[in-house]
């Protein structure tokens, strides 16, 4: 092969060691990690892990800083936003996870795992005026990937709130199969079908 002897790109081993950093974090005991990626590394996915494996255990005072000075370094990394949106909505402060998600969104609007994580903080705030922006963000989500089980979930909500009890039982009926409810989905594409107009 021609690559034989081709070194691999600085920017491709970079970004596998931040995938291997994320997984190690996300996985990892603290320790096993703090193992790994000592205080005396200070590469970005090093700090990266800790900053993972911190808020896992969970210290949020301790994570927190570390996510923030990663954004510092690099502000327009739309994942660093999205861990820190993580971090604030898992330990309960969801009013304050919003603007990190919004911002993960802004830098990455063809992510749909962001977009699924932005609707899930709107909807939980429980401002119905956050609803529509939920709904839409859903909704392109599962244009993009239509075999998100979690996307759907939330979906049922959103329609629900807003009324509209046609695209209620239709996302129901989608979550349902893709859970493998077959004959519940069933039921519940019928009722949609009921609701909704013909040929909708």
């Amino acid at each position: 092969s021609r690559y034989t002897d081709v070194p691999e790109k600085p920017q491709l081993i970079e970004a596998q060691n931040r995938v291997r950093a994320k997984l190690i974090g996300f996985t990892q005991p603290l320790a096993t990690t703090l193992r790994d990626y000592p205080e005396s590394d200070t590469s970005i996915a090093a700090r990266y892990a800790r900053a993972i494996a911190w808020y896992r255990v969970p210290d949020l005072p301790k994570a927190l800083p570390m996510i923030d000075a990663l954004i510092a370094d690099e502000p327009e990394n739309p994942y660093f936003y999205e861990l820190k949106g993580q971090m604030l909505f898992e330990s309960g402060r969801i009013a304050e996870a919003l603007k990190p998600y919004e911002k993960a969104v802004e830098l990455a609007p063809d992510e749909p795992l962001i977009e699924v994580g932005l609707a899930k903080v709107q909807l939980e705030t429980n401002n119905q005026a956050l609803t529509l922006p939920a709904l839409k963000n859903l909704e392109t989500a599962v244009q993009r990937e239509p075999g998100m089980a979690d996307a759907w979930r939330l979906l049922t909500v959103a329609y629900s709130r807003l009324g509209r009890n046609g695209e209620t039982a239709l996302a129901q009926a989608e979550y349902s199969m893709l859970l493998g409810e077959r004959n519940q989905s069933r039921v519940l594409a019928e009722r949609a079908m009921g609701i909704l107009p013909q040929g909708s």
